[in-house]
């Protein structure tokens, strides 16, 4: 399963891996702010799984 596909997931069943969770709730953060949702909407959903991709591993590089 995609990272973005697995977002879209994450509140039914929440991953169990640690830096998903980091990822996933720091993403929820982001889009409840006003404006970003729209962005990161607009994006097509390759470029949205690259920067998950990207964001996972540098919290699994740097903190888990």
């Amino acid at each position: 399963m995609s990272l973005v596909k697995e977002y879209y997931t994450y509140h039914g069943t929440p991953s169990q891996d640690p830096a998903k969770k980091i990822l996933f709730e720091v993403l929820g953060d982001i889009f409840g702010r006003c404006g970003f949702d729209n962005t990161w909407n607009d994006l097509d959903e390759d470029i949205q799984e690259e920067i998950l991709q990207t964001n996972l591993k540098i919290i699994q590089k740097n903190f888990i």
